[in-house]
């Protein structure tokens, strides 16, 4: 009588331990399931496998061998199911993407290089001012930016002669917007002494737009100066000058630079920004001009005007130009001249031959160090001692750099400053070092320097 109690208790409990592990089971495919729920799942309905009969038990042995290297592929493995599951997931999100991208994004249209059209470029003035594109021409006040932008507008007024035998502009209208210089007492006797066609060139009122915006805003503007334009037919030259009093700070100059170089390649016209130079000294010429690097990235030709040391001359040097070869920079003078109702005014005289000075080299002996820098003026004098002689190990260089009061940051920008080499001698790990030394010729090393004990670092540390 106990037996058959205790046997009904058995068959009991086992009926609930398989109950319970259904309604799990169930519970769980409802849910998302983690990897270690998936592997509990699995432990406990192996265990429950090996307790039932011949088919259970073969289920059991099939299950308990799923492997992360190899799986059973059972549809009674809790692993397996998940990993179905989340296979299926990934495969509606895929085929959803599709039409997501299609309904809310824009379509992207590709051109195979076959299918264009090789075009030639055509120039204002031949190699350095292209039609159709921007170019800019920065220097410091005062050295004739704006003589130069009246001599091309009288030029391409009359369709003249390029200095050096470079051809002649072409013949066309002319639009300057000025924003520094007044067009009665300035602009228009330079443009009399340079025999321009007064017929051809128009000024924009920067001070008449519209009730709301007295003034001139060039990328507020830039369409309706272009609807205007338009009704000329023959614009072939733009000058804005300069670029920065129209807009309202310098951080929009790479917008207003993709906006001009619409207008020119618009207008088929050569849109010519004047700019001013950076107070402080900068890494080359382009990065001297006056604003962020957007304009200079943007223009196709960039031009720098510096005064040439020990002379009376103004440089005008290319910076830099993505259409043609380099062309040499050229020399002008700046004199006075009466027009011929007797105002005198500046005009440009270009010499006889051009100049081989780069605009690296002409802004040089201008910018210099703007600010002295007393830290890296010390510190660069601290490796000239202590490199004097020869390479030395990094470790060394800068123990006594700490030992005399040098920053690391100092002495990392000395070095960059001087153009320290540096190089690794020995092998890999512990078993090499970094050793710096100066560029060029080395001293004799028979000098020798006083160094403690406590900071001299042997070759192989």
């Amino acid at each position: 009588m106990a037996n058959n109690k205790r046997s009904r208790n058995r068959n009991k409990s086992s009926r609930n331990r398989k109950t319970n592990l259904r309604s799990w089971k169930k519970r769980w495919r409802a849910e998302t399931p983690t990897l270690d729920e998936a592997r509990a799942l699995r432990r406990r309905l192996v265990q429950r496998w090996r307790q039932g009969d011949e088919k259970e038990r073969e289920t059991a042995r099939i299950v308990g061998q799923c492997r992360r290297g190899e799986r059973c592929g059972s549809p009674e493995c809790p692993v397996c199911e998940r990993r179905r599951r989340r296979k299926a997931q990934r495969k509606r999100v895929t085929h959803t993407m599709p039409q997501l991208v299609d309904q809310s994004a824009p379509t992207v249209t590709l051109t195979r290089a076959a299918d264009i059209t090789s075009e030639k470029i055509d120039w204002l003035w031949p190699g350095r001012i292209a039609l159709g594109k921007l170019s800019v021409i920065a220097g410091n006040p005062g050295l004739g930016k704006s003589q130069l932008a009246a001599f091309l507008a009288a030029t391409v007024s009359t369709g003249g002669e390029l200095p050096y035998g470079e051809g002649n502009a072409p013949l066309g209208t002319v639009i300057m917007v000025m924003g520094e210089d007044d067009a009665g007492d300035t602009i228009r006797p330079r443009l009399d002494v340079a025999n321009a066609n007064l017929s051809r060139i128009h000024f924009v009122d920067i001070n008449k737009i519209n009730s709301s915006r007295p003034s001139f805003d060039l990328l507020a503007d830039a369409q309706v100066l272009e609807q205007e334009i338009r009704r000329f037919g023959d614009v072939r030259l733009i000058i804005i000058d300069p670029i920065t009093a129209f807009l309202k700070s310098t951080a929009a100059q790479r917008a207003a630079a993709t906006r001009l170089q619409q207008l020119a390649a618009n207008l088929g016209a050569a849109v010519v920004a004047v700019s001013h130079l950076a107070k402080t000294a900068g890494a080359n010429a382009l990065a001297q001009v006056t604003g962020s690097l957007g304009l200079v990235a943007v223009a196709r030709a960039v031009f720098i005007v510096a005064p040439e040391k020990g002379t009376d001359r103004r440089l005008f040097v290319p910076a830099k130009n993505n259409l043609a070869i380099a062309q040499p920079g050229l020399a002008f003078r700046i004199e006075g001249k009466a027009t011929s109702n007797g105002v005198t005014s500046s005009a440009l005289v270009w010499d006889s031959a051009p100049v081989t000075v780069s605009a690296d080299e002409a802004l040089a002996p201008v910018m210099g160090r703007a600010k002295p820098q007393p830290a890296l003026t010390d510190a660069e004098d601290f490796l000239r001692l202590v490199l004097g002689v020869g390479p030395l190990p990094a470790k060394q260089v800068k123990a006594e750099a700490s030992d005399a009061g040098v920053s690391g940051a100092s002495l990392r920008r000395a070095a960059d400053s001087l153009g320290v080499k540096r190089r690794r001698t020995g092998g890999i790990a512990g078993m090499g070092h970094w050793m710096w030394e100066l560029p060029g010729e080395w001293a004799p090393r028979g000098e020798t320097r006083a160094l403690t004990d406590a900071h001299s670092v042997p070759p192989s540390a």
